[in-house]
């Protein structure tokens, strides 16, 4: 009995020999890049010991690497279910459940890969963008906070954290962020475009055109930093600048509907109609608010439509509304408010003026 006993022993002891080389090969193999043969060294393994924890988990990051996501999670979720002290496999499980649309699940995931000790500023920085994922801004931001008080220079957590305050509307905070990130790395073109868009959104024109300029010419070949310069021209009324850029933008992204529209509005401004006619035409085609380009084509075609098409309606409005309180007031002269108020104050026919109701503008199926 002792015999059978050592000989059992021995016999699994020569086994794990064989399945520790097994995995030294295929991890080999990864490592090498020969994907394909890594894979079948790693499922040879897992089909003769299916609990192998870390054969499992390799091979979930092969799979993760070549796009085979849901297969990756699943294994990783199997891998840590077996031994759960694989903090690494949790911070990769988390960033395979964002990619599938689960943040508060990847939250769960980077909470567990941080608490077992895996890189503090890694997990962080997948922690707050799982956070700002799942609308959790105010965690996120503690989140990009940590980083920062613990590396002022932490290029990724600088940047991210711009992002989140430009979510935020709160645009001088994200500039500075992003400014941060540009004195790190003077070429980042996304800063340095993001901090364009800030300048923009504070009315600081003359920085955001050396912005969207700088990140022209450090991706001169990004159809959408052209087509932001566009709009900025076009809304400064420098109308062949913005058209210049326009067509750029379009030379490199010829089905880019947002752009077409553009092109066609400022045609359109210009009078130009049968170019305009041109680019709603393209824009119908493109497939970006086909509605909207349609009904205006059908306009400059002398057409009448029973109705206006809802979503070109709030378009409209939306791209007024920045603008709406001083073109009523200073350009249309506007000054009802102030007749109501002469009113109440004089009343009518000698009688004092003691309540009133303002009907407003009703909207039918429109709602803020």
């Amino acid at each position: 009995m002792c015999k059978r006993t050592a000989g059992k022993k021995a016999l699994a002891q020569k086994r794990g020999r064989g399945d520790r080389d097994s995995l030294h090969k295929a991890y080999g193999l990864h490592r090498q890049g020969a994907l394909a043969e890594a894979q079948q060294v790693y499922e040879e393994l897992l089909a003769k010991v299916p609990t192998h924890a870390e054969a499992m988990g390799n091979l979930g990051l092969l799979l993760h690497g070549q796009g085979e996501v849901e297969r990756a999670v699943e294994l990783y979720q199997q891998a840590v279910a077996l031994s759960p002290r694989q903090d690494v496999l949790y911070y990769f499980l988390g960033n395979g459940l964002r990619e599938l649309g689960s943040p508060l699940q990847a939250i769960a995931a980077y909470e567990k890969g941080l608490a077992g000790g895996y890189d503090r500023s890694t997990s962080l920085l997948a922690l707050g963008t799982a956070y700002v994922d799942a609308g959790h801004l105010a965690e996120a931001q503690n989140c990009f906070a940590q980083i920062l008080a613990h590396d002022a220079h932490h290029l990724q957590a600088a940047y991210h954290q711009g992002l989140l305050f430009f979510m935020q509307e709160e645009f001088s905070k994200a500039a500075a962020s992003f400014r941060a990130v540009l004195a790190m790395q003077e070429d980042d073109v996304d800063a340095c475009f993001n901090l364009a868009l800030c300048y923009k959104a504070t009315g600081e024109t003359e920085e955001a055109f050396a912005c969207f300029h700088r990140a022209e010419q450090l991706a001169p070949g990004d159809a959408d930093i052209l087509y932001n310069c566009g709009v900025l021209h076009k809304e400064h009324g420098d109308f062949a600048q913005a058209e210049a850029f326009f067509l750029k933008s379009l030379a490199l992204q010829a089905n880019n509907g947002i752009c077409l529209t553009d092109l066609a509005i400022l045609y359109h401004i210009q009078n130009r109609l049968d170019e305009a006619a041109l680019m709603y035409q393209r824009a119908v085609d493109s497939g970006y608010h086909p509605d909207s380009a349609e009904h205006m084509l059908l306009a400059l075609q002398g057409k009448t439509t029973c109705t206006t098409p809802l979503q070109h309606v709030r378009n409209l409005f939306n791209n007024y509304a920045g603008d709406f309180d001083a073109s009523l007031v200073h350009g249309l002269l506007y000054s009802v408010p102030s007749q109501l108020a002469q009113l109440f104050q004089e009343g009518q026919n000698g009688l004092a003026v003691a309540t009133g109701i303002d009907l407003g503008c009703v909207g039918a199926g429109f709602s803020r």
